[in-house]
C-alpha cells in the first residue's frame, strides 16, 4: 500500500526532491514548504503522525536553503543553513531550541559554502569557502562558537582540501602542493594538529580504500600505502616495481584488498589481484584476459556474497546466443572460476556498448539487472536474474522489452525495491521477491507515462518512505507498507479448504481476477459441489491442490 504523506496545500511546486533527508532514532528531517514560512527545516516520525516545522531558520528571505551536506556527531545533526547572517554551519538535536547556528564564520552578511562534513566522535571537520569565493578552507567544530575554528593552513597556500577520509585519528585528504604544482595526499592529525604531505611525487590519489588503519590508493601509474606519515608512505606496486598499476573496484576481503588491474610490463594481462599494502603481500590471483571486455564500466563489478566475492566476466557469443559469465572467488587461483552463465539473448551481437549492468544484494542473494539492445527484436531488453553464487541457485526472474535499468534500489522486508520505467508507466516504484510473479510495478502514482521518479528510499522496520514527483505539487513524501494482496495475488497462509477465507493471504476466497498461489508445504482441498475460480493458478513444488475424483473445477485463466 502506497500512501501520500504530504497534502498538496502544504507543498509548493518543486522540480527537485527535498535536499535534506536524514533519519535517526525514528525522526526524519526534511525540507518542506508552507505559505507562511516558505522552505524550511521540518521533522516527522516514520508514520508521519507528528509533522511539524522544526524551526523557521530564515525569517527574512524565502527559505533556509540547502541541507544536503550533513553529518551526525553525537546527538546533533550538522548542516548548511541560511538566515540573515547568510549561509553558515548549523546544528539540530531535533528540537526547536536545539536548532541553532553554530557560529557566524563569515561576518558582515557574507556566506560560507560547505562542501564536505565528516563526523569525528562528537565533533565535525568540514571544508568551506568564504562568500563562495577563494580557496576551500578546513574547519573543525565541537558544536560551540568558541570551538569552531579554521584549521591553520597558512603554511600551505592554495592547498584546497577535498575528498576527506577519516582513519583512526588521522584525516586524509587530497590537496594541492604548490611546489609540485599538482594534488597529492595530505593528512591532518586530530590529536596533535599536525598537517603533513605524505607523498612527494604522486599525482592526485584515487580509488582510496582503508585496511588495518592504513590507506591504500592508486596514483601516478602505481599503488601506494600510507599510515599518515611521510616515512610510512610508499609505493608497493606498479611502475618500476612492476605488478598491478591501478585498482578497479577494490573490496576488503579476508584482511586483504582484492581488485582488478592490468599489470605493468612485461605482464600486462588484466587480472584479479590481492594486496595487504606491501610488496610481498601483493599477488596476482588469476589472469582473466580479454582486458577491454572486463574493464567496461558498464559490465564489471566485484561484491561480497555468501563468504565469497562475485564478479562479472566475459560476454560469450556462439551459435546459441550471447551469455554473460558470472565468476566467484575465495581469493585463491584454484577457486576463482566461472560458476554460471546468464543467457542475454538468442543471437550474437558484437557491440558491448549496448549492454549495461546494475546489481543489488538482498540477504544471501544477488540481483543482477541487465539492459541490452536486442538485434533480434530491434529494441532494448531488460532482464533480472538472481543468484546465490552457484549455478543451481541462479535464475531468470523477469524478461521485458523497453524497460530501463533502475536508478535507485534498496532492500526492505526481505525484498528488493527499485525505481524504473517502462513504455506504459514511466518511472515508478517496483519490487521483487526473487520470483517472476513477485516482480511487479507496485503502483502507477502518475497514471500513464508521466514519471513519479521515486527516490531517496528510507527503510524502517515496517515502513518504506520515499519521495515521488507530482506534476502539480512537486516532490512529496510517500509511505509504503507491504500488502500481501498486491498485484491481485492471493496465496495460501496455511493448509485448509479453498472456501475458507483464513486459508488465504487476502482474507477472502480467491476471485476470478486474482493470481492464486498455493505455497509449499500447504495442501488445499476443494469441496464437492464447490466452484473454484482464479485468473492464474500456480502451485509451488511440494504444494498440493486436492480435487475430489469426478468433480469438475473451473479455473478462468486468461
Amino acid at each position: 500500500m502506497v500512501k501520500k504523506l504530504l497534502l498538496p496545500l502544504n507543498y509548493a511546486i518543486d522540480t527537485y526532491p527535498p535536499q535534506y533527508i536524514s533519519a535517526t532514532n525514528g525522526t526524519i528531517f526534511f525540507q518542506n514548504y508552507d505559505p507562511i514560512n516558505n522552505f524550511e527545516l521540518w521533522k516527522c516520525d516514520e508514520n508521519f503522525q507528528n509533522e511539524e516545522l522544526l524551526k523557521n531558520i530564515n525569517t527574512i528571505t524565502q527559505s533556509s536553503k540547502n541541507y544536503e551536506i550533513s553529518a551526525k556527531a553525537g546527538k546533533y545533526w550538522y548542516f548548511s543553513g541560511t538566515d540573515i547572517n547568510g549561509t553558515e554551519l548549523w546544528k539540530t538535536d531535533g528540537t526547536s531550541g536545539g536548532t541553532k547556528m553554530v557560529k557566524d564564520i563569515s561576518p558582515l552578511d557574507q556566506s560560507i559554502r560547505i562542501f564536505e562534513i565528516v563526523a569525528v566522535d562528537t565533533s565535525v571537520i568540514f571544508t568551506a569557502t568564504i562568500n563562495n569565493l577563494g580557496p576551500k578552507k578546513l574547519f573543525k567544530s565541537d558544536g560551540t562558537e568558541m570551538g569552531t575554528v579554521e584549521i591553520n593552513l597558512l603554511n600551505y597556500p592554495n592547498i584546497e582540501p577535498q575528498e576527506l577520509i577519516l582513519i583512526d585519528s588521522k584525516l586524509f585528504f587530497s590537496g594541492f602542493d604548490i611546489n609540485l604544482l599538482r594534488r597529492v595526499l595530505w593528512t591532518y592529525d586530530i590529536t596533535n594538529g599536525n598537517i603533513n604531505s605524505v607523498t612527494n611525487d604522486q599525482y592526485s590519489p584515487s580509488n582510496k580504500i582503508s585496511i588495518s588503519n592504513k590507506l591504500i590508493y592508486a596514483a601516478d601509474d602505481g599503488l601506494f600505502v600510507s599510515d599518515g606519515t611521510l616515512a610510512g608512505s610508499s609505493q608497493f606496486s606498479g611502475g618500476i616495481l612492476s605488478g598491478p598499476t591501478y585498482m578497479k573496484f577494490p573490496v576488503e576481503y579476508n584482511e586483504k584488498i582484492l581488485f582488478f588491474s592490468q599489470g605493468a610490463f612485461p605482464t600486462p594481462d588484466f587480472s584479479l589481484y590481492e594486496t595487504d599494502g606491501t610488496i610481498a603481500g601483493t599477488n596476482q590471483i588469476k589472469i582473466l584476459g580479454d582486458y577491454f571486455m572486463f574493464s567496461s564500466a558498464n559490465t564489471l563489478f566485484l561484491t561480497k556474497l555468501n563468504g565469497k566475492l562475485i564478479f562479472s566476466g566475459h560476454l560469450n557469443q556462439n551459435n546459441e546466443g550471447t551469455f554473460l559469465e558470472l565468476w566467484s572467488t575465495d581469493g585463491t587461483n584454484e577457486n576463482t572460476n566461472k560458476f554460471t552463465e546468464l543467457k542475454i539473448e538468442n543471437s550474437s551481437p558484437t557491440n558491448i556498448n549496448n549492454y549495461n549492468i546494475k546489481y543489488v544484494k538482498n540477504e544471501n542473494e544477488l540481483f543482477v539487472f541487465v539492459k541490452f539492445y536486442s538485434t533480434n527484436l530491434n529494441k532494448f531488453m531488460f532482464k533480472i536474474y538472481k543468484t546465490d553464487g552457484t549455478n543451481n541457485g541462479t535464475h531468470l526472474i523477469l524478461s521485458r522489452t523497453n524497460v530501463d535499468l533502475p536508478y535507485e534500489m534498496t532492500t526492505f522486508d526481505g525484498k528488493i525495491y527499485f525505481s524504473t520505467q517502462n513504455s506504459e508507466n514511466g518511472y515508478e516504484l517496483w519490487r521483487s521477491d526473487g520470483t517472476s510473479l513477485g516482480t511487479y510495478l507496485i503502483k502507477d502514482l502518475n497514471p500513464g507515462v508521466i514519471n513519479s521518479n521515486p527516490k531517496y528510499f528510507m527503510p524502517f522496520e515496517n515502513i518504506l518512505l520515499f519521495w515521488a514527483f507530482h506534476p502539480l505539487y512537486g516532490f512529496e513524501l510517500h509511505q509504503y507498507i507491504s500488502n500481501p494482496c498486491e498485484a491481485d495475488k492471493n496465496y495460501t497462509m496455511q493448509s485448509g479448504n479453498w472456501s475458507d477465507p483464513n486459508t488465504w493471504s487476502c482474507q477472502h476466497v480467491p476471485l476470478e481476477s486474482e493470481i492464486v498461489i498455493i505455497k509449499n508445504p500447504h495442501k488445499v482441498n476443494v469441496s464437492l459441489g464447490y466452484k473454484a475460480v482464479a485468473n492464474i493458478l500456480c502451485t509451488e513444488m511440494g504444494a498440493v491442490l486436492d480435487i475430489p475424483a469426478g468433480v469438475l473445477v473451473e479455473f478462468k485463466a486468461n
